[in-house]
């Protein structure tokens, strides 16, 4: 592992964006938000991510769009921690987050279906873990 997963892995992607900010004063001149590094996934045979690389800026909106079975989900959930990558690096503000798990790298993900909460509407939904994360409105 190398030193600087080490070091993410004893924080949390959320103490290394704050790292990042302290450091450059100017978050937008710094590391991107988010970067993925030739990122790909595999199950057995069947490649369904290839090579992926692209940067988030720091604010940026950004959308991923494809057919369906082009590998959009399989790449957020990489993002997330919540799918190992076969190869490639993603990191978050400079920093990998490869090998760190989902509840340590304050990313959230919005499923494409009513899979968590079907009983509340679309904001009650995107709402429940900012609370649960103890964020005011």
């Amino acid at each position: 592992m190398a030193r600087h997963e080490k070091a993410l892995g004893e924080s949390t992607a959320r103490q290394a964006a704050d790292r990042a900010r302290a450091d450059s004063g100017n978050i937008a001149s710094s590391s991107p938000a988010v970067s993925l590094e030739n990122v790909s996934r595999r199950f057995g045979e069947y490649v369904a991510v290839d090579g992926v690389s692209f940067d988030v800026q720091q604010g940026e909106f950004f959308s991923i769009i494809g057919p369906s079975g082009s590998g959009k989900t399989t790449t957020i959930r990489m993002i997330a921690g919540l799918e190992a990558l076969s190869e490639g690096k993603i990191s978050f503000f400079g920093e990998s987050v490869v090998g760190i798990p989902p509840y340590r790298r304050d990313c959230p993900m919005v499923f494409q279906h009513f899979a968590l909460f079907p009983h509340l509407n679309v904001i009650e939904n995107v709402a429940f873990p900012l609370r649960m994360r103890g964020e005011k409105r």
